[in-house]
């Protein structure tokens, strides 16, 4: 097994392959394992502490100017994270915007671990989801999606319960959006970082467009991702003879 294992790693590196496609309908259960303790964040918040410099290492780095520029000075934010790992984007923008109130919500053990950490600290203007349900209890204006629609199975539940919460933006980056094929949506495994092995899907771009159009959001702005250039699609597209990017997306409800 670990001849087999070497073998594939050497394929994997030689061709530079992020993504394979598969024959699945669903994503495997227990994807995208991705652990929290209370050490990863104390060490997240020290960082923060000790560098004042520090950027943001997610999908989309610079959305603090992203929120300057749709919400006016004053303008009270009730910003939900999804997919939020690490508190960091907390430390980042609550650093850069007093008038944001945060919102963490990931998987579901981690959105625990972090409920107690951030009640032992007593983060300021933060509040753990424990489950995606609980939006039901806030006020929501801005969500951000960063890099994770892809790898839920229940995205398109997920998204019809934010919807229901009229927040006035939501914002996807980093999702891979594929044209010139009618089927809906694929699952590929991501195989960029192996030994670990995730899974996660392709949407045809008109149906994601639908998924949010339906539930009355417009798109406000389409881009390449920041890291667009980088991502390997060439085995995929060139098999299926399809364009794919690594999408920002970011909807405003219009009504």
């Amino acid at each position: 097994m670990k001849i087999i294992d070497y073998f594939k790693k050497k394929i994997i590196k030689k061709r530079k392959l992020f993504f394979i496609k598969t024959e699945l309908d669903k994503l495997p259960k227990n994807n995208y394992p991705f652990g929290l303790n209370k050490k990863i964040l104390e060490d997240t918040c020290k960082n923060y502490l000790d560098n004042t410099k520090l950027v943001l290492n997610i999908s989309y780095p610079k959305i603090d100017i992203l929120l300057k520029k749709l919400f006016k000075k004053k303008k009270k934010i009730y910003f939900l994270d999804i997919g939020a790992q690490f508190i960091d984007n907390y430390l980042f923008l609550s650093k850069k915007n007093k008038n944001l109130e945060y919102f963490y919500f990931d998987q579901k053990i981690n959105n625990k671990i972090v409920d107690r950490f951030s009640k032992i600290k007593k983060l300021k203007r933060f509040k753990s989801l424990i489950k995606i349900q609980d939006i039901k209890k806030y006020k929501i204006n801005f969500v951000y999606f960063g890099s994770v629609i892809q790898y839920m199975n229940d995205y398109n539940e997920v998204i019809n319960l934010i919807s229901k919460k009229k927040p006035k933006f939501i914002f996807f980056s980093g999702t891979s959006l594929y044209k010139n094929l009618k089927k809906s949506s694929f699952v590929v495994k991501q195989v960029n970082v192996w030994p670990q092995i995730n899974y996660c899907f392709f949407f045809q771009y008109k149906y994601f467009f639908k998924l949010l159009e339906q539930r009355n959001y417009k798109l406000v702005f389409k881009k390449n991702n920041l890291n667009d250039r980088v991502i390997n699609y060439s085995n995929i597209s060139k098999s299926l003879n399809i364009k794919i990017n690594y999408t920002d997306l970011l909807f405003k409800f219009n009504g």
